[in-house]
């Protein structure tokens, strides 16, 4: 299918679900740098296959952002898409958000798929939004509706790291987070960077092309640790090595049911430049978020 019939069926999903723009990232649901071929939404509505660049889709133009590493590569895999190019970063070239204030009409609404944008960057947009009297509109995947044959989501088996090549053991790790959390005076944790993860457990994986990861989410509370995952990821083996640390494993989708849930008088800590917007957005509104770094970060330097 051609780049112009894709964008064609997307316009037509957009004014579908009414909306006015629509955001592409590069991203995964997890913020990584490198993203899985399921996740590859950007390019497959544009043609470009650089590592990055962003794409905002309205009824009368689609808009590239790319940087200087791409500026000719994007030039040659564009041509005759109807995509403008964007150039980060040289004179006069706005960024995506300050093309979405300068252009977005009051009352109309910004579209994108909440699991992809993090937190802090999508309350960014949601402002400049409202400001105009529209609304977001976050719950479809629109890039996905218009990917017949889209690659099933990876789930490569994981596997353990021994203490002597991590130095100390996973048990030792959530202690250590467990009482960082208790000087916070915080009640959960909320982990959604992968190498945080695979770091804290000692484990890795391959659901990332070389990049030792599992695709996951981690829940963490003083007294309980919930590892969010495509379960047959995990042998028995490894199974045993969690409930022996007493971490309980549930479907990786689970996290969108699980945190509507927490109760309304938890302190959740959460770093919101990571974490996607909607794990944010179904919280409880009464709930104290505390937005900082994830304390496995300087654990890890």
């Amino acid at each position: 299918m051609k780049v112009t019939e894709k964008l064609a069926l997307l316009k037509n999903l957009m004014q579908q679900y009414g909306i006015d723009y629509y955001y592409i990232p590069t991203n995964d649901f997890h913020g990584s740098e490198y993203v899985a071929d399921y996740f590859k939404c950007r390019e497959y509505m544009s043609g470009f296959t650089g590592s990055a660049g962003n794409m905002l889709v309205s009824r009368t133009e689609t808009g590239l952002w790319t940087d200087g590493r791409y500026f000719l590569q994007a030039q040659q895999q564009l041509a005759g898409s109807g995509i403008t190019l964007f150039r980060m970063g040289e004179p006069g070239v706005p960024k995506i958000f300050e093309y979405i204030a300068q252009h977005i009409q009051p009352g109309q609404s910004l579209g994108f798929d909440g699991r992809m944008v993090d937190a802090f960057y999508a309350l960014q947009l949601k402002k400049i939004v409202e400001g105009k009297g529209g609304r977001l509109i976050t719950d479809f995947d629109l890039a996905g509706m218009v990917w017949p044959d889209r690659p099933a989501i990876e789930a490569k088996p994981a596997y353990s790291l021994a203490p002597q090549f991590t130095g100390v053991t996973r048990g030792e790790k959530l202690d250590a987070v467990c009482k960082w959390l208790e000087k916070k005076r915080a009640d959960m944790l909320v982990i959604t960077s992968l190498d945080d993860i695979a770091w804290l457990l000692n484990i890795r994986g391959g659901d990332i092309q070389s990049v030792p990861v599992v695709l996951s989410y981690l829940v963490l509370t003083r007294d309980q640790c919930i590892w969010f995952l495509q379960e047959e990821v995990v042998d028995d083996t490894i199974r045993a090595y969690l409930k022996e640390n007493h971490i309980e494993t549930r479907p990786y989708d689970d996290i969108y049911t699980y945190v509507p849930d927490i109760p309304e008088s938890a302190v959740v800590l959460m770093n919101k430049s990571g974490v996607n917007y909607r794990i944010c957005n179904e919280l409880n509104k009464n709930i104290q978020v505390i937005n900082k770094p994830n304390p496995t970060e300087l654990m890890k330097a």
